[in-house]
């Protein structure tokens, strides 16, 4: 896919990008330089929630 570079250097992702990263409008984006001049664009990292580190820890309920 191809996308315009704007007069400020931004560039514009299309809906169907955003779609194929997950991402919306506002989030964070990763880019990836490469070796070979190229640049990567990737959604970042999702961190795990409070509910999954709870678990993980062996704590349930309030005040845990």
């Amino acid at each position: 896919m191809d996308t315009n570079i704007g007069p400020d250097g931004g560039i514009t992702l299309t809906p169907e990008m955003l779609e194929h990263l997950g991402l919306k409008p506002g989030d964070r984006l990763t880019v990836l330089l490469t070796a070979d001049h190229r640049v990567e664009l990737a959604a970042p990292a999702k961190a795990p929630g409070e509910k999954l580190l709870k678990s993980m820890l062996g704590r349930t309920g309030k005040g845990s």
